[in-house]
């Protein structure tokens, strides 16, 4: 099987299998959100109305996904902001709600809803918080009713003072990560094999599929999902959380793709290779999440 290094360049929009040169505007379609770690130049050209279309309806979701900024954040990806912070939620033992920012340095916990009130007069009795945050809170509020020139409860303000000691979750758009992982799957295609890609039955599969919004409008695309773990391919070291893999490969019968993230989120897609007129060939790259970089090739 031939391997091939830089892939084809695509004539055609990936999306709306158009001459280019028949689309304006266009620009750099990444294969992978940059966001996430990807190289600016591992891209292909596409419209750009639909570059932001899918930005709008994938990239950003999950981008934003709360799974996929923890992993951001532990993998150290910086963006323009910064430090990439993710948000957990919690639940206190006397059923408060609160939300735990964190990153790399510091968790910050913070009550949903801070100020106490009475349940019947809704008046104001004090505030809640974490540690000696509860102390800034009670300084917050005495300055706000200040302002409004108001005045505490002649008894004096309640000051909840919770422990740090506090269970969090997050929750993750399992279905969203999954569509990522098809619109990065089909334009990983593009790179490797151009045009043929985005003509053949395989780009049109991936096309519908990258549309599909729930399981059964996904079946019904013929987009066969493959359950092939990440640690499949005995790397020499083992993958990290620092790093994504792309790889693609005309076979005798089938078109396979498999994209991991993140060292370990696997999705792999068999599609129809049969209209594709090239020889068996693969493609692939690794990617350092952190450096932004192609692993054995960092200057691209």
């Amino acid at each position: 099987m031939n391997i091939i290094e830089n892939g084809l360049t695509n004539t055609l929009c990936p999306y709306l299998a158009k001459p280019l040169t028949s689309i304006h505007p266009t620009n750099k379609e990444h294969v992978f959100p940059v966001a996430l770690g990807a190289p600016e130049s591992f891209s292909v050209e596409a419209s750009l109305s639909e570059n932001d279309r899918l930005n709008t309806l994938v990239d950003a979701p999950v981008t934003n996904d709360p799974l996929v900024k923890f992993l951001c954040m532990i993998t150290e990806i910086k963006t323009r902001s910064g430090v990439v912070e993710s948000t957990l939620e919690g639940t206190t033992q006397s059923g408060e709600k609160f939300t735990a920012n964190v990153n790399k340095n510091t968790v910050t916990l913070k009550h949903r809803n801070p100020v106490i009130k009475d349940k019947v007069t809704k008046k104001t009795l004090g505030v809640r918080g974490f540690a000696d945050g509860a102390f800034l809170e009670a300084d917050r509020l005495i300055q706000g009713l200040a302002a409004k020139n108001r005045e505490l409860p002649p008894e004096g303000m309640i000051i909840e003072q919770h422990t740090l000691n506090q269970n969090m979750s997050f929750t993750s758009d399992l279905l969203l990560l999954r569509r990522e992982a098809i619109k990065t799957a089909y334009l990983l295609t593009v790179k490797a094999f151009g045009d043929h890609a985005i003509n053949s039955k395989s780009g049109r599969i991936f096309r519908a599929a990258i549309e599909a919004n729930t399981n059964k409008a996904l079946e019904e695309t013929g987009l066969f999902l493959r359950n092939l773990p990440a640690d499949h391919y005995k790397f020499d070291p083992p993958m990290s959380r620092h790093q994504h893999l792309f790889m693609t490969s005309l076979d005798d019968d089938q078109l396979f793709t498999q994209v991991i993230f993140f060292g370990g989120i696997s999705f792999a897609f068999s599609t129809p290779r049969e209209d594709i007129s090239l020889e068996n060939t693969s493609f692939g790259k690794l990617v350092d999440a952190s450096r932004r970089c192609f692993i054995n090739n960092t200057g691209e």
